[in-house]
This record gives structure tokens, C-alpha cells and sequence, in this order.
């Protein structure tokens, strides 16, 4: 019995490490009513089991000591990684805040000179297109006028060519005329220089008796 206790002992004492007192009871239960050596050989291997687990689970734990380690390690590296990114981007915060407001600056600067610019190129644009509508305006003006002196010279063309033609027409009548009363004509123009030769070949031509002069030289015939 000294022997079952003392084995009894180390039982609990593994199960006590163990920290699973119920199962040491029931082992203690089961050597009552069981034989002796079958109960220390399950003792035996309940205590190796016993062992063993102990040993998995401080094997167990060193090992998630060390992956605890471990993490902690990449967690830290990481944290600082975290910590420069920060700080990096907060200085390129500053530094685009800067440049942003030396930009706007200049922005505001480019975008008054581009406007001046277009506003310079409408102007010039309106005067242009002032420029053409003048031009356009005179280009019809001398247009209508070379149409009207086309007009004007085809009308006097068209007066001419009547004028012509009706000359033409006049001098084919006096033609014709001539032509049929010639003989006529003559005669009667003959006769008319015979009537006016006449009456001076019959007055007398004056004597040497008749004649007279005057005191202022002109001769006076009686």
C-alpha cells in the first residue's frame, strides 16, 4: 500500500503539474477496484502521457515565446516603417502647401496674362473682321458702280446704234430721192441762176458824163 500511495504521490504530483486534480481522483477510484500492477503500469503511463504533454506545451510555449518575440520585432520594425512614411508624407504636405502657394501665385499671375492675351486677340479679331466688313462694303460699292457704268455704257451703245440707224434710214431716202427727181433738180437750179444772172446784164452801165466826185473821194452818178 506504501507503494500504492507513494506511486499514488507521484501521480499526483504529475497530475497536480498537470493541474487536472478530477482525473488523479478517478485514477485513484480505479486502484481500488482494479489489480495493483495493471493500476501502477496505467499509473506509469498516465505519467509518462503526463510528461510528455508538459513537455509539448513548454516546447509549445517557448516556441510561441519566440513567435511572440518575433512579432513584436516585425511589429516594431513595421511601426517605425509606419512612423518614416508618416513623417515623410507630412514633410511632402509642407513642402506641396508651399509649392501650392507659389504655384497659385503664379497661376493667378499666368491666368491675368492669358486673359490680357485673349482679350488682346478678341480686340484684334473685331478690328479685323471690322476691317473686312469696310472692305466687303466698298468691294460692293465699286461692283454696283462698274454694273452701272456697264449699264450706262451699253445704253449709250444701244443710243448710238439707233442714232446710226436712223441716219442710215435718212440718208437712203435722200437718195432715193435724188435718184428720182435728179433731172428735175438740176433744171430748176439752172433756171434759178438764169433768172439772177438777168436783170444785170440789162442796167445800163453809167457814162463819164454821170459820174461825179465827191469831196470825200466816192463817185456819184447821176
Amino acid at each position: 500500500m506504501a507503494q500504492v500511495f507513494g506511486h499514488k504521490q507521484g501521480a499526483l504530483g504529475a497530475m497536480g503539474m498537470d493541474g487536472d486534480y478530477g482525473k488523479f481522483r478517478r485514477m485513484v477510484a480505479a486502484l481500488d477496484d482494479a489489480d495493483f500492477g495493471e493500476a501502477l503500469e496505467r499509473a506509469k503511463n498516465d505519467v509518462y502521457l503526463a510528461n510528455a504533454r508538459l513537455e509539448e506545451a513548454g516546447s509549445a510555449e517557448q516556441s510561441n515565446a519566440v513567435s511572440v518575440q518575433q512579432a513584436q520585432h516585425e511589429f516594431e520594425i513595421a511601426q517605425q516603417e509606419v512612423e518614416g512614411v508618416l513623417a515623410r508624407e507630412r514633410e511632402a504636405v509642407a513642402r506641396c502647401g508651399e509649392a501650392c502657394g507659389k504655384l497659385r501665385g503664379t497661376v493667378d499671375r499666368v491666368s491675368l496674362s492669358e486673359v490680357q492675351k485673349k482679350l488682346n486677340f478678341l480686340e484684334s479679331l473685331a478690328e479685323q473682321q471690322q476691317r473686312v466688313r469696310y472692305l466687303e462694303e466698298k468691294q460692293r460699292e465699286a461692283l454696283d458702280a462698274v454694273e452701272a457704268a456697264k449699264r450706262a455704257v451699253l445704253e449709250k451703245k444701244q443710243i448710238e446704234k439707233e442714232a446710226w440707224e436712223a441716219s442710215r434710214v435718212a440718208m437712203a431716202a435722200v437718195r432715193e430721192a435724188l435718184k428720182g427727181g435728179g433731172r428735175a433738180g438740176i433744171a430748176s437750179k439752172r433756171a434759178l441762176v438764169g433768172e439772177q444772172e438777168e436783170p444785170a446784164l440789162k442796167k445800163p452801165v453809167p457814162s463819164e458824163r454821170d459820174t461825179s466826185v465827191t469831196h470825200n473821194g466816192s463817185v456819184d452818178i447821176h
